[in-house]
């Protein structure tokens, strides 16, 4: 009954361009949750769309995404510039970015879809004159469903790559794979091609070793050396990873040639990597291009701990383990963070002791273990510092979590790496306490087994002190000053710092 379905359509607030107008200008641009409560409202209320022309239905879903952005971005800038969220609040920010852009890929599919089975229907001709900015803009709206779950150290699910796939593959059987698209307010030029390889760059560049900011600074990274990756039909002496766009499957490193398919595709770093490289070496002399965009907050010190971990993750030989692991099953109490790791090593009350998480060890290494963990502290995520107690007894180690893989919502995966099996507490403070009135010593932990001849490492809390500054301790009854060497690295709420140590005079 097309007469009746036109009359659904018409009868639809967003219809026609007043309606549209009328409906945007009531969005609480304020409000970031109710802007997009609202918008989504709509996104729902276009769930039958059969009763629309498709290239109407595709001018609303265009507007209803560009009124969404700022909103988002606004969001996402919270999510990833907060000092700590709660688990909550990080579930309600997360929940509402990915159903968002759920919605927006579904109804961008179902113009798609129609695209693809009645192009006699009225409006085809207009839409399929849109297919590289339909394709675009479905695929930039799962790269960033992507994207969040990758935040959230979550699983891609085999779905999303089939439908990835499958919206890439009509561009490609099209033509347009390559058309450069613009859309209003999202930066420079794009294409189908482009947001493609970008989802596929970030999902091969080892994320659950990155905290959110530093994932969100991969993918901005992974978009600007795009144009040095090689994506191809034919595997070829350079190919690092495989990826078939009618699976629902995962970019595959390319350990041996998969089954001929018409839907295989190949595709390595290119000279991704040799541009990478010369990129850190301005970025270490704190030049870079006025272009790039690392977001808000983002500078040098953050930007180079992730260009050297895409270094690793885009060469053409994957990292290796520096030592062989052992399966076991064990069990070990857990603290996160730097106040609780400083209290338990500095002899914590037994209110400390008592918060203290139970994971389960399930792999162990001379540099460290892989381990289960059930309903986890807020804070911890890759970075974060960790003290770790044996189930066997004896002291606590301290470690870093280097990979953090969320399960599900209640079950993640970690890789942790041993900082020290021998750890002293000492007490810092500025030598001479020249910059001080009353000066009280900072508390901070001595990595005795990480310290070599006269250098020392310690961890102290973040800010704690000033970068370069000397500092003076007392070890056995002897004062010792301490010149500062240089800072290993710099974590949530902590920094491993090295120093060369000397009797004072």
């Amino acid at each position: 009954m097309p007469e009746l379905s036109a009359a659904i359509a018409a009868d639809h607030p967003l219809a026609d361009p007043a309606g549209l107008r009328l409906a945007l200008t009531a969005v609480d641009t304020g409000n970031p949750f109710k802007a997009l409560d609202a918008l989504a409202g709509w996104l729902e209320s276009l769930a039958d769309s059969q009763a629309w022309r498709p290239d109407a239905l595709f001018d609303v879903l265009c507007a209803l995404d560009d009124a969404a952005r700022p909103h988002l971005t606004k969001l996402a800038h919270d999510y990833l510039g907060a000092s700590s969220l709660s688990r909550g609040e990080e579930r309600r920010l997360a929940l509402l970015n990915i159903d968002f852009r759920g919605l927006l890929v579904a109804r961008y599919e179902s113009c798609l879809l129609r695209l693809e089975t009645g192009r006699a229907q009225p409006g085809m001709g207009a839409l399929a004159a849109h297919l590289p900015a339909l394709v675009v803009r479905l695929l930039k709206a799962q790269g960033a469903a992507i994207r969040w779950a990758r935040y959230r150290y979550g699983a891609i699910g085999g779905d999303a790559w089939r439908r990835l796939g499958w919206a890439y593959g009509i561009a490609e059987r099209e033509d347009v794979a390559m058309r450069e698209v613009r859309l209003d307010g999202d930066g420079g030029a794009t294409s189908p091609l482009a947001e493609y390889l970008r989802i596929l760059i970030l999902a091969t560049s080892a994320t659950d070793g990155l905290n959110p900011a530093e994932v969100d600074l991969a993918d901005r990274l992974g978009a600007w050396f795009r144009p040095h990756f090689r994506f191809v039909r034919e595997s070829g002496a350079d190919s690092v990873y495989w990826v078939d766009l009618a699976q629902p499957l995962p970019p595959t490193r390319l350990a041996q040639e998969p089954a001929a398919a018409p839907t295989l595709r190949f595709f390595s770093p290119g000279d991704a990597l040799a541009a990478l490289q010369s990129f850190t070496a301005q970025a270490e002399q704190g030049r870079l291009p006025p272009a790039l965009d690392l977001g808000p907050g983002n500078g040098v010190e953050r930007l180079l701990p992730v260009l050297r971990h895409l270094a690793m993750h885009w060469a053409p030989v994957p990292p290796l383990r520096a030592q062989q692991r052992h399966r076991v099953h064990a069990r070990m109490a857990v603290v996160v963070g730097w106040d609780a790791c400083s209290q338990v090593f500095s002899g914590a009350s037994d209110e400390v002791l008592d918060r203290a998480a139970s994971w389960v060890v399930e792999d162990i290494s001379l540099g460290g273990c892989g381990a289960s963990v059930s309903g986890w502290d807020d804070g911890l995520r890759a970075g974060s510092l960790v003290g770790m107690l044996p189930e066997e007894g004896g002291a606590w180690l301290l470690g870093v979590v280097r990979r953090f893989r969320r399960e599900s919502d209640t079950v993640a995966s970690v890789g942790v790496q041993t900082l020290s099996r021998n750890v002293k507490p000492v007490a810092l403070r500025p030598l001479g306490g020249k910059h001080y009135g009353v000066v009280v010593p900072e508390p901070a932990l001595w990595l005795r087994d990480g310290s070599r001849g006269n250098e020392a490492r310690f961890v102290v809390r973040a800010g704690a002190f000033a970068d370069g500054e000397a500092l003076e301790t007392v070890i056995q009854g002897a004062r010792v000053v301490l010149e500062p060497v240089g800072r290993d690295e710099a974590g949530r709420g902590y920094a491993v710092v090295r120093y060369r140590a000397h009797r004072a005079a």
